[in-house]
This record gives structure tokens, C-alpha cells and sequence, in this order.
């Protein structure tokens, strides 16, 4: 597991690298504090409980929101059983994913989850093979009702551009909505 732990980090590269989770149910890269520029290039995961975690629950209190996360020409496969059991579990402005293969959630969920953030693209990438009713990509935001009010976060002003979406055994690819019906997730201006 490579974590952030107590660190701010900013201004990270993280490149050339091929880790092997064998079955390991945690995550590959866990981001607890507040991280800023994080460059993440050809960088290959496969066989973790997940992949890459970043979620405002993870937030120590005070820390700011995640922001300039960039996934370019990567690799990220096969999650296990037993984890969170998502590949990407993430929320960030300025997220950028290109180029990258996220495949096989297959043991129990979604294949990228996006809980939150502004000003985002997911380009010229493969996105595939969820777990039975789980999706290949599902957008959600921060819930009003529950989070502190310094991560009331819209999902907003994304582009999705120049990818494909393979479900697997998901009863439906793409999910733009809240968690659940009645939670005051905040989503708009999706293209």
C-alpha cells in the first residue's frame, strides 16, 4: 500500500511502475491528506482490493480537497474480493484520466466511481467489465446532507470524450446520479 499518510504532498510523480497486488485486498495507492499535482504515468496495478482511493471521508479534518490528479497511459486491472473492490475510488478537481485501461471489478464493484469534483476528463481510455450490478463508470458527488461543509462538492464540468465502455456483467454501463434516491448529491454539466 503506498499512502500519503500524514503528508500534504505536493507536486508528486509517480512513473514506471508495475505492482502486483496478488490477491492483496487493500489498496495500491491510498491518498489520505491532501494531495496536489499528482502525475501518474505509466504506471501498471492489477490484483488489489483497489487501485487508486481518494474520497473526502479519507480527508484528515482541516485538509483540503484533492486537486490536479492526472492518470495518463496507464494500467489499472482485476480488483479482489474482500476490499473496497473498485478500481478507481476517487474524488478530485481537475482529474484527469487519458490513455489508461481501467479493466475488471468482476469480484464486487464498480470499475471507476468518481464521488466528487470539478473540472475533469476522461479521454482516449478503456473503461470495462464491472461486477454484476456495479458499473463500468458511476458518477455520484459528496452527500450534502452528511458531509462537512468544506466538502460539499459538486460533480461538474466534465468531459468524456473518445472512450470506450465495455459493462461486463453490469445491467447497465454508465451511472450519472446520486448514491441512492432522496441523497443530495449535486451533478450537473457532464458532456
Amino acid at each position: 500500500e503506498i499512502s500519503t499518510g500524514s503528508v500534504n504532498a505536493t507536486d508528486w510523480r509517480i512513473c514506471d511502475l508495475d505492482l502486483r497486488g496478488g490477491g492483496y485486498t487493500g489498496t495500491c495507492f491510498f491518498v489520505t491528506d491532501t494531495t496536489t499535482n499528482l502525475l501518474m504515468l505509466g504506471v501498471q496495478t492489477q490484483s488489489f482490493g483497489c487501485s487508486i482511493r481518494m474520497s473526502y471521508g479519507d480527508l484528515d479534518a482541516g485538509n483540503s480537497w484533492y486537486d490536479g490528479i492526472f492518470v495518463v497511459d496507464c494500467v489499472h486491472k482485476d480488483t479482489v474480493a474482500g476490499g473496497i473492490e473498485n478500481i478507481f475510488f476517487a474524488g478530485a478537481d481537475r482529474f484527469c484520466v487519458m490513455g489508461t485501461t481501467i479493466s475488471n471489478s468482476e469480484a464486487g464493484g464498480h470499475v471507476f466511481r468518481m464521488l466528487g469534483g470539478s473540472k475533469g476528463l476522461i479521454q482516449h481510455s478503456l473503461v470495462e467489465r464491472s461486477a454484476s450490478g456495479a458499473h463500468v463508470l458511476k458518477f455520484v458527488a459528496t452527500d450534502w446532507a452528511d458531509a462537512a461543509p468544506e466538502y460539499h462538492k459538486y460533480t461538474d464540468y466534465w468531459v468524456i470524450s473518445d472512450t470506450k465502455f465495455i459493462g461486463g456483467n453490469s445491467q447497465s454501463y454508465i451511472a450519472i446520479k446520486p448514491v441512492d434516491p432522496g441523497r443530495d448529491n449535486r451533478i450537473k454539466d457532464i458532456i
